[in-house]
């Protein structure tokens, strides 16, 4: 789950930071800095916790993609009225509407609610954090397997491929042979390439040896 978009949507939906989301970075220096305006909010990732691959003959796996929302708030309000439970209730309710329901991605289910923990209390400040999850499904089209059959319609550069001295004229990486098999062309689609005296021919995403009918 990429939280970039989890901070965009706080910034946006939560009028009582004002803005003030960030990102996992910025909490970890907060403490050693001077006060900032509060109340502000924080997003950092959490455990991701796998389910096993439900499918024998593909792949379909259901990843449960946890963040938090560490909000550092004052014990009172502005004018001094409301408490400290008051306050965090508050927000985790401004919370709930920004967040619950939510798709992060095409791929994700609605984020839910997990729950929340107190993590330090001071004269001038409240660390609280708010606990969420979304399931995220993993598919085949995830997986190496679908990376290599795309790779052979739609070829990219040999990774790996490093400019040799000796051969000056060659200036552009070969293109990534997913099958690895000789000189295997995929910008042309199709191939007659002798390797270990095998004849091998690509054809619709499928593989035919010589002297094989199948």
């Amino acid at each position: 789950m990429k939280l970039s978009h989890i901070v965009h949507t706080l910034r946006h939906f939560s009028p009582s930071f004002e803005g003030r989301v960030g990102g996992a970075a910025e909490f970890s220096a907060i403490k050693d800095t001077t006060f900032l305006k509060l109340p502000a909010a924080y997003v950092v990732p959490l455990d991701d916790r796998a389910e096993d691959n439900k499918s024998q003959t593909d792949y379909w796996q259901n990843v449960t993609e946890g963040f938090g929302v560490i909000v550092v708030l004052k014990p009172l309000d502005e004018r001094g009225q409301h408490e400290a439970y008051d306050i965090v209730e508050n927000i985790k309710t401004e919370l709930w509407r920004a967040l619950l329901g939510y798709e992060p991605s095409p791929a994700h289910y609605p984020i839910q609610y997990d729950g929340g923990d107190l993590l330090d209390l001071d004269r001038g400040r409240i660390f609280y954090q708010f606990n969420f999850s979304a399931v995220r499904e993993v598919g085949f089209e995830d997986t190496r397997q679908y990376f290599d059959l795309n790779a052979i319609d739609n070829p990219i550069p040999d990774p790996d491929w490093q400019p040799d001295p000796n051969k000056p004229d060659i200036t552009e990486p070969p293109q990534y042979n997913p099958l690895n098999i000789g000189d295997f062309d995929t910008l042309a689609g199709t191939v007659n390439e002798q390797d270990s005296h095998v004849t091998v021919n690509f054809e619709h995403n499928n593989i035919y040896e010589g002297n094989n009918d199948n």
